[in-house]
């Protein structure tokens, strides 16, 4: 019987059909729990409760309850990780994993770390390390018949204090390496997630979430109670352990959390309407726009709104990023090619960093002098995604001149407008431009900006003036 968080199953996939297991037989594997999740993901608060439930979980242990010593583990991740091909853009192919045959090596190191959890004549027994998870397609593969418990905790909590996982290189794993050490753990979580969510899931598998846990611990008790069909004993819990990321002065949101932190309900979709976006590393829903129980609340300014992008796929490709808005303004100038002008597209780009803070655009006509304005809180925005604002109509706007002036006050992360190359660049100074916004985007040089990528829409007129 497979058993998840409230219902809801997340692998399309059907159990896995595995055969015998080298190690032990199917029988022998019944009564055995293992924990699957990433380290600071809380999992030291099961392994305790296993254990003072009656479960032997090995030994001996540290302070964590991770069974020791670990190099054995250490050793078959890396043993593993060598047939997880890295395609780029934050995406690996775990195939192999799940249909070559497990490497010997690999077999004898696990049956080395399990000794003295395999050598029990316990009734239940079990272990907990994070690195687990790292090697999770082949210890399904290998234990198809034991119980896994998914721990999973709110991202953003989990990448606040350091880990041994968070490095993927040390594991033998390409990915796009950085120096921020946020972006690094992220990444590490992000690797997790994906390895998890692409294997086949086995017969037995119970997700739970930390803070449920935490917060509500006899609900979720009495959950894993019915899953592996004993009692279990209550232990103590620090309720602040849940959502510290709060209290955090750091960056700790990423694009890439979007997907799981609706899926797991730590969040949930605004009213503001998610189209499209077009991402450089990710590609998902800005913090801002979920909205939880456990989530401030933040008003959506109805005059922005994410949209299409309004150019086809060879005109936006000319695009390239502007200089960092923070603590800067702008200027651009464009000329309606209609009456009743009433908004603007355009593109923005936020380095994946999910900048907090505000953003104004001014817009002012050179005839008459008056002024349109429109601010926005940066958290409703998507890294590479395209919005429009609106306000009232101008009815003798054609052919007029005016001013965009942009302006940021950003407390967390970064923040650029795309903008447009002429028209008229040869191929060599298009090249120069795309390696002179890679350069930007590597060393945050601001230089000289080029045509904006403003867009003017109409009230009356649906035609879009090209760039």
């Amino acid at each position: 019987m497979r058993s998840t968080l409230r219902g809801q199953g997340k692998s399309a996939t059907q159990p896995i059909r595995l055969a015998p297991s080298p190690i032990l037989g199917p029988e022998a594997q019944k009564n055995i729990i293992t924990i699957v999740g990433r380290g600071h993901s809380g999992t030291r608060a099961i392994s305790h409760t296993l254990r003072e439930s009656g479960v032997y979980t090995g030994e001996p242990q540290n302070e964590s309850s991770d069974l020791l010593p670990p190099d054995d583990m250490y050793e078959a991740v890396k043993v593993m990780n060598r047939h997880v091909e890295y395609l780029g853009n934050l995406r690996w192919d775990f195939t192999k994993l799940h249909t070559m045959p497990i490497d010997p090596v690999f077999i004898k190191l696990i049956e080395s770390y399990l000794t003295t959890v395999l050598n029990s004549k316990a009734e239940w027994r079990g272990w907990k390390i994070p690195e687990t998870t790292l090697v999770f397609p082949w210890i399904v593969r290998l234990f198809p018949e034991i119980r896994y418990i998914f721990w999973i905790r709110d991202p953003r909590d989990a990448i606040l204090g350091a880990h041994l996982t968070d490095d993927l290189a040390d594991w033998g794993l390409e990915y796009d390496e950085t120096d921020d050490m946020r972006l690094r753990r992220a990444i590490s979580w992000k690797y997790q997630q994906e390895l998890v969510k692409a294997t086949p899931k086995p017969k037995h598998w119970h997700e739970v979430r930390f803070e449920d846990f935490v917060l509500w611990q006899d609900e979720t008790l009495a959950g894993l109670e019915k899953y592996l069909g004993f009692e279990l004993a209550k232990i103590p819990v620090k309720p602040e352990a849940v959502g510290r990321w709060r209290e955090d002065d750091g960056i700790h949101h990423f694009d890439f959390f979007t997907p799981d932190l609706l899926e797991y309900k730590y969040a949930k979709p605004s009213p503001l309407f998610y189209q499209r976006s077009e991402p450089i590393a990710t590609h998902h829903l800005p913090e801002f726009m979920m909205r939880g129980a456990e989530t401030p609340q933040v008003d959506v300014n109805p005059m922005i709104t994410q949209c299409f992008s309004p150019l086809g796929a060879a005109k936006e490709s000319a695009l390239i990023i502007g200089p960092d808005l923070g603590g800067n303004t702008l200027r651009y100038s464009l000329v309606p090619a209609s009456d009743q002008f009433s908004g603007l597209f355009f593109k923005v780009g936020t380095y994946c960093t999910g900048p907090q803070g505000n953003v104004s655009l001014c817009i002012r006509s050179h005839a008459t002098g008056a002024v349109h304005e429109v601010s926005f809180d940066l958290r409703s925005i998507v890294d590479n995604g395209w919005f429009k604002i609106a306000f009232e109509p101008i009815a003798h706007s054609k052919g007029q001149r005016f001013d965009v002036i942009v302006s940021a006050k950003l407390e967390l992360g970064r923040f650029a407008l795309y903008e447009a190359a002429a028209r008229e660049q040869s191929p060599a100074r298009h090249l120069a431009a795309r390696v002179n916004q890679r350069a930007r985007r590597l060393f945050n040089i601001t230089v000289p900006r080029v045509r904006p990528a403003f867009i003017p829409c109409y009230a009356r007129v649906s035609r879009l003036r090209d760039l």
